[in-house]
């Protein structure tokens, strides 16, 4: 256990993730949005590790019915295969040397209960891209305007 401990050490700054982020309804646009780009860039990129974020307690999820039957049917478990915002140690990942950014999927700001959760000081700076069919209100940002 000291070997992986040491070695998962060794390597977590060597490392970078992008959390993509769909918004705080979590409706199904949103999650398939955000488990879809975080799929593409892993295929045409390996600059970093892709993951797809889901802004809703797992204990919510059974709200998601639709979004359950969606991801059922390609046998992805809702409750065993995707990251929650709060599934992740923030304060924990904030003192380590990983490194981590955000790409917005079907939002361009993150709601209120994100910053809460996520309680980082430079919080907006980590977002680096902003996918949305809305105008941006950040424009200094990698923003893409996707019409329907």
């Amino acid at each position: 256990m000291l070997v992986c401990t040491a070695f998962t050490r060794l390597i977590a700054h060597l490392l970078t993730y992008s959390l993509n982020s769909g918004n705080e309804a979590a409706d199904a646009d949103s999650i398939i949005s955000s488990l879809c780009y975080a799929y593409h860039r892993s295929c045409i990129s390996n600059d970093c590790i892709y993951i797809p974020l889901v802004c809703v307690e797992k204990s919510k999820f059974y709200l998601r019915r639709d979004v359950e039957l969606l991801l059922d049917h390609v046998d992805i478990a809702i409750n065993e295969d995707l990251l929650s915002l709060y599934d992740i140690n923030w304060k924990g990942l904030q003192s380590s040397n990983i490194s981590c950014h955000f790409t917005l999927v079907d939002h361009n700001v993150l709601a209120s209960k994100a910053y809460n959760c996520i309680n980082y000081s430079n919080l907006d700076e980590l977002i680096v891209e902003i996918l949305d069919h809305h105008e941006g209100t950040q424009p200094s940002r990698n923003y893409y305007l996707v019409n329907h």
